[in-house]
């Protein structure tokens, strides 16, 4: 989406309680607004050069695209994925995680750990890589 101060994100088919995850991203720093009503957001991942964050909610069913406003003007990439037969309660489990670019194309991915304690609980790990 070229420099827009807000997105609309198409959602692929779903049903009742699908769980539905938005990665948003964009080239260039600063936080992202809170989420549109009925959804959740991660922390944001935040660096100089690009920022990202996680939109993700149960689905109500058959919902076919979410709008997210308030954001800077920029352009922004997103990804959206379903993935049927997540947790109805607790839909993630969330960890801290850094990664660290730099020259060379090295990169590092570190996390603090986590564990599970509920079956089905969704564990993503999105590595993003974007040339805009």
């Amino acid at each position: 989406v070229k420099a827009s101060t807000s997105i609309t994100c198409q959602i692929p088919t779903n049903a009742t309680n699908d769980g539905i995850f938005i990665l948003v991203a964009r080239d260039g720093s600063g936080a992202y607004p809170a989420a549109p009503t009925g959804w959740a957001k991660t922390s944001d991942m935040l660096n100089s050069n690009i920022s990202s964050c996680v939109y993700y909610r149960h689905s109500a069913g058959s919902m076919t695209s979410v709008t997210i406003t308030g954001l800077t003007s920029d352009d922004y990439h997103y990804i959206t994925v379903v993935i049927p037969g997540v947790d109805v309660t607790t839909i993630i489990d969330t960890s801290d995680v850094t990664i660290t670019t730099s020259v060379g194309n090295t990169n590092t991915i570190t996390s603090s750990g986590y564990t599970t304690s509920t079956d089905r609980i969704l564990n993503l790990v999105f590595f993003l890589l974007l040339t805009f």
